[in-house]
């Protein structure tokens, strides 16, 4: 029963994160859903650690239940930002000539790291028990440090804008604020200075 009520959070919520993008944006939407994801992986630790039964788990229904609350937010929160959201980043963060190589890896590495924890979790609960989810916990908080201080706002805007932005190093924390048409008129000043400059340079 448990796995049906994540499993239809997880299809429904997934729909909500087209309008989460398109709404917040990039930036807005994965901090948040990294810090959300944070904090139920915290309350999910301690609360596992702390109060669940782990012998016999229908000793503590009231823990049980806060877990099954806390993994239906978590889920929330992956489904309607970093679930759907990161293949669109990983889209756009590239230049054309390096995007189908580069998406590559990037997919490849995701099968290798779900393999991978999927293989040692077992082992590491083992050692741990739910303290387990204080790694993701961590994960999550350094997530929202690099979309904060690394991450272009590409919301609405061109491959060749967000290119762009990353050529000419926009700072990351005020991109939703820039404009492509004041550096083609700044180029235009410019160049217009420079002819004005090369006339004047002329001799009699």
């Amino acid at each position: 029963m448990t796995q049906i009520i994540l499993g239809s959070v997880n299809v429904f919520c997934t729909f909500g994160g087209l309008y989460v993008v398109k709404k917040c944006g990039r930036r807005k939407a994965l901090m948040v859903g990294a810090a959300w994801m944070m904090i139920c992986f915290l309350v999910y630790s301690f609360v596992g650690h702390f109060s669940l039964d782990p012998v016999n788990p229908a000793n503590t229904p009231a823990a049980g239940n806060v877990l099954i609350v806390f993994s239906c937010l978590f889920i929330v929160a992956f489904a309607t930002t970093w679930g759907p959201l990161v293949w669109a980043v990983v889209a756009e963060l590239y230049p054309a000539k390096y995007r189908a190589p580069a998406m590559a890896i990037a997919t490849a590495s995701n099968w290798l790291w779900n393999f991978l924890m999927s293989f040692f979790t077992r082992f590491i609960t083992d050692a741990i028990d739910y303290f387990y989810g204080l790694v993701f916990a961590a994960c999550c908080a350094m997530l929202v440090a690099v979309v904060f201080f690394f991450l272009v706002e590409s919301k609405d805007r061109s491959l060749e804008e967000i290119d762009t932005m990353y050529l000419l190093h926009v700072n990351p924390i005020s991109s939703s604020k820039w404009d492509e048409k004041n550096v083609s008129e700044s180029g235009d000043s410019s160049a217009r200075h420079s002819t004005h400059g090369d006339e004047h340079v002329e001799g009699p």
